[in-house]
């Protein structure tokens, strides 16, 4: 397999698989099926014990922000459970707020 590098030249990556499931993506770069674009939190411990690497330099890596819109009646029912979760994943330090 060739080296490209990835910060000054467009790599020719072939799309094999999408999926809006992080968990997929991760299996199939597990498996050899090609590179994932993925949250650090799903594969740190991936990347710990070297079953992953990054496959790029820290140009690479990009913080997201996330939006969540719901009408009052929805955002009513997912209030609680959603902010829970929301200041576990902070406070294991999987999420800034």
């Amino acid at each position: 397999m060739a080296w490209f590098d990835l910060d000054h030249a467009p790599p020719p990556f072939s799309i094999v698989a999408q999926s809006a499931y992080s968990r997929v993506l991760r299996a199939l770069a597990l498996n050899g099926s090609g590179i994932a674009w993925l949250p650090e939190r799903c594969v740190r411990e991936d990347i710990q014990r070297g079953a992953l690497v990054n496959a790029g330099s820290e140009r690479w890596n990009t913080d997201i922000e996330i939006r969540l819109y719901a009408s009052p009646e929805r955002a009513k029912l997912l209030e609680f459970n959603l902010w829970e979760n929301i200041r576990d994943w902070q406070e294991s330090g999987l999420a800034t707020i």
